[in-house]
């Protein structure tokens, strides 16, 4: 099973892309889509608004979210969600 990963579009995607990169991940985004590639096979991503990312956690169409590009995500600024 793959982990469904959300990341900020828009201000916040380039600088979401260097923190992975600085983590060692590379993100590949398409202009024309929303479901960037990822060098790990294990992760999948899907570009959303930031104000919107609880939201798809909480739907379970994501299984985490990355709202804010801060640094890595803390209580505060990360949205997961409890497998059931």
């Amino acid at each position: 099973m793959k982990l469904k990963l959300g990341l900020p579009k828009g201000s916040l995607q380039d600088a979401t892309i260097q923190l992975f990169a600085r983590a060692g991940f590379n993100i590949y985004v398409n202009t024309r889509s929303y479901f960037p590639s990822i060098d790990d096979a294990e992760i999948e991503c899907m570009l959303i608004r930031a104000q919107e990312m609880t939201r798809y956690v909480c739907e379970g169409v994501l299984d985490a979210g990355l709202p804010d590009s801060t640094g890595w995500p803390s209580t505060a600024t990360a949205a997961t969600r409890t497998p059931a």
